[in-house]
């Protein structure tokens, strides 16, 4: 009869089975893997299910280079002219429950009447309310100043969400507000000179030439330097 190593041939077996624990995919383990890639599966769907429906509950506008005015008309018949290099957008509930809107850029506004439904205009660091009237609203990103002008009507304007600096404009008012330092200046304007470029025309009165440039360069995409 040979002799065995008992203690030998144990650790040859249990070496043996470790390596087929370690080399194999044990059913549990293949679940696993199947039901990661399940989950996964679920969750990109319902993140690009979500994701799409943030998109649509905005409505967005972007004007070109050298556009004179691109008119849109809003569900409740309010119309808005964006100049050139305009972003603007509302929520799809716009005129349900609110009627507000964003703009970057140059927008004239012919506000549609509604007691029970203020129009909101909101632009950086402002907010401008009107309930029936035509306005003019300059507040591009690279800008140092917001500019609002009142054709008709009147509207109330509130900086940076302070009470304290809310102003109510009355016809042929033009309000600039200086980012840089919180100021505000009023104006009295004939408004309708300076919604002009809603028929392709632009007036400088006793303006800088370098701001002169500064409007043409937005107007038409370009860089002048003076």
């Amino acid at each position: 009869m040979r002799k065995y190593d008992i203690e030998k041939s144990w650790k040859k077996l249990l070496k043996k089975r470790r390596i087929r624990y370690l080399t194999s995919k044990p059913f549990y383990v293949s679940l696993a893997k199947y039901a990661a890639i399940i989950l996964l599966t679920v969750s990109t769907t319902l993140f690009f299910q979500n994701l799409n429906k943030t998109n649509s509950e905005n409505v967005y506008y972007k004007s070109g280079n050298g556009i004179v005015a691109d008119k849109i008309t809003l569900p409740d018949g309010t119309e808005v002219s964006l100049s050139s290099n305009t972003s603007f957008s509302y929520n799809t509930q716009y005129n349900k429950d609110n009627r507000t809107v964003y703009l970057e850029g140059e927008g004239f506004f012919n506000v549609i009447h509604q007691t029970e439904k203020p129009f909101i205009v909101k632009i950086k660091n402002q907010e401008i309310q009107a309930l029936g009237t035509k306005f003019n609203v300059k507040s591009y990103e690279n800008d140092s100043v917001n500019v609002t002008i009142l054709v008709e009507g009147s509207v109330s304007i509130t900086t940076n969400n302070k009470i304290e600096k809310s102003l109510i404009l009355s016809p042929n008012q033009q309000l600039i507000y200086y980012r840089d330092n919180d100021e505000i200046t009023l104006n009295n304007v004939t408004a309708n000179t300076y919604a002009n470029w809603i028929k392709g025309y632009y007036n400088f009165d006793g303006e800088r030439l370098e701001d002169i440039f500064t409007k043409l360069s937005e107007l038409y995409g370009l860089h002048i330097i003076i």
